[in-house]
C-alpha cells in the first residue's frame, strides 16, 4: 500500500524524497532517508485562506497542521505495514531539515497558480492529452519554460477528492 502504486509518481517514502541516503558513503552524515510527506492523507481541505480574515486565516493553518500531525501520528502508530504489523514508528520528524519545532512547513503550501499572472491564459484544451492528441500541447510562440505536470485541481471542502488528468509537454509563455 505504502509503495509505488500503478500510475503514480512513485511510493508514499520516495516521491517526495528530498535525501536518499543510499547515496551518500557510510559517515556522510545521512544515515536515513528523508522525506517530505506532500501526500493527499495531509490534504487540507476544509476552508480557503485566500478570501478570509487574518483570525479566520489562523484558525485553518492550525487545523491544517493537525490534518498533517494526525497523519503523521497514521503513519507512526495505524498504518498497515508489510507482515501485518501496523505503524512505522521509526518514522520520525526532523525539525532541524524544516526549521521549525513541529518539522512541518513554515508556511502553507499554495498552488502557484493562484498567484501567477500571466501574458496569456493557458487553459485545459491547450495542454490536456484529451484534447493534444500529439506529443506536446499546444504550441505557444513566446514561450520561456517547459513544463510536464498533471492538471491536479484541489478545491476547498470535506467532501472534494479533487481532479486530475494527464497533460502533454509544454513551453509556456513569459509571466509578469
Amino acid at each position: 500500500m505504502l509503495e509505488r502504486a500503478p500510475d503514480t509518481k512513485g511510493g508514499l517514502w520516495t516521491y517526495r524524497r528530498l535525501i536518499d541516503a543510499g547515496l551518500f558513503p557510510p559517515g556522510a552524515g545521512y544515515p536515513r532517508d528523508i522525506s517530505m510527506l506532500n501526500w493527499p492523507g495531509n490534504d487540507y481541505r476544509d476552508q480557503s485562506i485566500l478570501d478570509r480574515s487574518p483570525r479566520e486565516q489562523a484558525q485553518a493553518l492550525q487545523d491544517a497542521k493537525r490534518v498533517s500531525l494526525g497523519f503523521l501520528y497514521w503513519l507512526q502508530a495505524e498504518a498497515p505495514r508489510p507482515g501485518g504489523a501496523s505503524g512505522f514508528a521509526e518514522l520520525m520528524p526532523r525539525p532541524d531539515v524544516f526549521a521549525s519545532a513541529d518539522a512541518l512547513g513554515k508556511h502553507p503550501y499554495i498552488r502557484e497558480g493562484r498567484r501567477i499572472r500571466s501574458r496569456r491564459t493557458i487553459v485545459e484544451q491547450d495542454v490536456s492529452a484529451d484534447y493534444q492528441k500529439g506529443a506536446r500541447a499546444a504550441h505557444f510562440e513566446d514561450s520561456v519554460g517547459v513544463g510536464w505536470y498533471p492538471i491536479d485541481i484541489h478545491n476547498s471542502g470535506p467532501d472534494d477528492v479533487g481532479v486530475s488528468c494527464r497533460t502533454r509537454r509544454s513551453r509556456f509563455p513569459w509571466a509578469r
